[in-house]
């Protein structure tokens, strides 16, 4: 397995918790890693802002 591919594995695995990017596969992962930064600065900024609306909201 290269990096990229282990890369992109990784990737898939992380953002399969977020319900709005379940139906990605890891062939639409994108081969740039700029943009495999960009896609988990993404999801994450996105687990986090429901963290806070839960945490304010509860």
């Amino acid at each position: 397995m290269t990096q990229t591919e282990r890369r992109k594995y990784l990737i898939g695995e992380l953002i399969k918790e977020n319900a709005e990017y379940k139906q990605l596969t890891i062939s639409q992962i994108p081969q740039d890693e700029k943009a495999q930064e960009n896609l988990l600065k993404i999801t994450v900024f996105y687990d986090i802002l429901l963290c806070y609306f839960f945490a304010i909201y509860m």
